[in-house]
């Protein structure tokens, strides 16, 4: 970034060598993703457990190391397959 004086000469801004930085730093930025790979599924069958167990979502989240909101979804999917195998074994039982 040159700024042009009035009698002609060219001469550098203090701030030109960082400004220059932070734009190639921020093009970079752009092309990585923007997502963290998934948690393994025993990552995850494990938080779920701890929290079914009785502990709090923002206590595991934090000593895990994962967002509150992945956790709660987590939880929320546990919850629906097990309602949904209920259902299904409820069923199954009444045909017998």
């Amino acid at each position: 970034m040159l700024q042009l004086r009035l009698t002609g000469w060219v001469e550098w801004h203090p701030l030109d060598g960082f400004l220059m930085a932070l734009v190639a730093w921020t093009r970079r930025m752009r092309l990585m993703p923007r997502t963290r790979p998934p948690y393994p599924p025993e990552f995850r069958r494990e938080a779920v457990q701890l929290v079914l167990a009785g502990r709090t979502v923002k206590d595991v989240a934090g000593s895990l190391g994962c967002s509150e909101q992945s956790l709660h979804n987590w939880v929320r999917q546990q919850r629906d397959i097990l309602k949904r195998a209920a259902v299904l074994f409820a069923a199954e039982t009444e045909t017998r």
